[in-house]
């Protein structure tokens, strides 16, 4: 006996359903929606099959709330997450999520830390922070308006690692700060940095003068396939140390 449920939002009020199973056919299939623990809707669904395929719509009879939780129940079925991820390309969107302020990303002062992160889609995002001496701090963030998450932490967190933890239709991921400052090495992390005293820095000024840009000669490469070969007498090959 095999049975997969799949329910994804095709427009602001209404769900559908396919249900995929080598079970008879069955006369009722009875259908109840949460929308985080208050059931909104209870019903009998009318479906349309083909072979072991049932599909049918539900209809809601307020727009679906993106940032909360919603699970489906259909007759004796594990309960199922609603996939969002097609609401990207409704219409009003753009409408009800843009978002046109510069805060994005980890704003640093010494007394404190504010992450935002715009993440409409999700139902819950956490910031999983790892302090210079590798503690694993997780915190919740709280969600705004236009899918925005933010949360304040006044503490010094100067050079923290840190990662979104985000749920997205059931599915948990983590991932960086699309707009982070600054990454840990390999890009594994990103960083919290203090933009403000690095503006602070004076310019350095290069001995060698160059008064026409057609002067200058500029090499891209990789520094561990610069200095690791044997042809080189450098001691610390493959780090930027062995280049300096």
């Amino acid at each position: 006996m095999v049975s997969y449920l799949k329910a994804k939002l095709f427009s602001w009020r209404r769900i559908n359903v396919v249900l995929f199973t080598d079970i008879p056919r069955p006369e009722k299939l009875k259908v109840s929606l949460y929308k985080e623990e208050q059931l909104i809707k209870k019903e009998t669904a009318h479906f349309t099959s083909i072979n072991n395929i049932y599909i049918f719509d539900i209809n809601l009879d307020k727009d679906y709330e993106l940032g909360k939780n919603y699970r489906l129940l259909v007759g004796d079925l594990q309960c199922t997450n609603i996939d969002v991820n097609d609401a990207i390309y409704f219409k009003d969107f753009d409408e009800r999520f843009f978002y046109e302020k510069e805060d994005l990303g980890s704003n640093y002062t010494k007394e404190a830390t504010e992450f935002v992160m715009w993440a409409p889609l999700a139902s819950e995002v956490k910031v999983k922070l790892i302090s210079p001496k590798d503690e694993v701090i997780i915190r919740e963030m709280v969600r705004e308006d236009k899918g925005i998450y933010r949360l304040k932490i006044n503490e010094d967190l100067l050079n923290y690692k840190y990662r979104y933890i985000i749920n997205n239709s059931g599915v948990v991921t983590e991932a960086k700060d699309l707009y982070g400052k600054e990454v840990s090495l390999n890009s594994e992390y990103s960083v919290v940095i203090d933009t403000e005293s690095l503006l602070k820095i004076k310019n350095v000024k290069p001995e060698t003068t160059i008064n026409n840009y057609v002067d200058a000669v500029i090499y891209e490469t990789h520094i561990r396939d610069l200095n690791e070969g044997n042809y080189n007498n450098t001691v610390n090959k493959g780090k930027f140390a062995g280049f300096a």
